[in-house]
């Protein structure tokens, strides 16, 4: 069955490359009463943090129509991701619609001008949604408290974001503090999104290019008939997959999902949607370590309380993900992730 939607992720903070957590988590007192949460998040100052028990995560404080509400802080590569993949099947239902015009032996200048129009919108949406997903991803990759080396120069993460450039960052940053070079193990592909990110770059800076004194987008709109979306949306996926497994996962969606999705939006309530296992924490404030770049530096972390805690028999992360949140075509529904070995805790 044909893949239809993206299930959303969510990045997890505080690892240090060898695996131990730069957060401190210890001696917390407990949030007492719901009332006193109340009144925490209404505190600018007081931040949040889910702790399962394989990741942390940060957890989104937001407000909408004058309330406050808790969100486990998505991966927003997922969210760019899902929207240009969604866009695939659109885009190659409205070409193959031009194809069927252009038997006609007089097709209508206005079809031709609708039809057109659809192309290039969902072309040039998927390719920079596809960019957008590709360059959040490298920029999530560079590491926090380790500098880099660039330009024959040791700079720290924000200069990489700030003055790098894509073609730097896939053929040597990423390479660089990964240990691992998708160029090199996909060299076809490789080629192929350098030759993408030309289109992209195109689409975001357009100019005006007289080839015949009239004309000034004869280039862009040939390159948009000529895209194969769905080949840069499945290099996309391989690249970011490659430097973090599963980050990206399609699913199927048939009625039945389809169903229960419907029934899973009716019933749910904030309280199902939260994880079952681990605590969120109000965090007082947050010690950083300034340069040096040590490794093995801590972030201190002196926390006010727990919001929430789980029940007796507590759920695992990976029971947690049956009931993650996913993104797709008709909009919210439960996704089935890939198995992860996880173990369920008593507490």
């Amino acid at each position: 069955m044909k893949k239809e939607g993206t299930k959303i992720t969510y990045k997890s903070i505080g690892k240090n490359p060898d695996g131990d957590n730069r957060i401190n988590l210890k001696n917390t007192p407990k949030i007492k009463s719901k009332r006193e949460l109340k009144e925490l998040l209404k505190d600018d100052e007081i931040k949040f943090i889910y702790v399962s028990d394989f990741e942390s995560y940060a957890v989104n404080k937001l407000l909408f129509n004058k309330k406050h509400f808790l969100l486990i802080e998505p991966n927003p590569v997922t969210f760019y991701f899902s929207i240009a993949f969604d866009l695939v099947s659109q885009f190659e239902n409205a070409k193959a619609h031009l194809k069927e015009l252009l038997k006609l032996t007089e097709p209508n200048d206005t079809s031709l001008a609708i039809i057109y129009s659809a192309i290039f919108r969902l072309g040039s949406i998927g390719v920079v949604f596809s960019f957008l997903s590709i360059e959040a991803f490298m920029n999530q990759k560079l590491p926090d408290y380790q500098k880099i080396n660039f330009k024959n120069k040791k700079v720290a993460k924000d200069e990489i974001q700030r003055w790098a450039s894509f073609d730097e960052k896939l053929t040597n940053i990423i390479p660089q503090v990964t240990n691992k070079d998708f160029c090199k193990k996909y060299s076809k592909q490789g080629i192929l999104l350098k030759d993408y990110k030309k289109t992209r770059d195109e689409l975001i800076h357009l100019k005006q290019k007289k080839t015949d004194g009239l004309a000034s987008y004869s280039k862009i709109y040939q390159d948009i008939l000529n895209l194969d979306l769905n080949k840069l949306v499945q290099i996309i996926k391989t690249y970011i997959n490659y430097y973090k497994p599963d980050t990206i996962i399609n699913f199927e969606r048939n009625e039945k999902l389809q169903d229960r999705n419907q029934s899973w939006q009716q019933k749910r309530t904030l309280a199902d949607i939260l994880p079952k296992s681990g605590n969120k924490y109000c965090i007082e404030n947050v010690e950083v370590p300034k340069l040096q770049y040590d490794d093995k530096q801590d972030i201190v972390v002196k926390r006010i309380g727990e919001t929430y805690k789980g029940l007796k028999c507590s759920k695992s992360l990976k029971e947690y993900a049956r009931t993650s949140v996913c993104f797709g075509l008709t909009g919210l529904s439960p996704a089935n992730p890939p198995e992860r070995k996880a173990q369920n805790s008593c507490m």
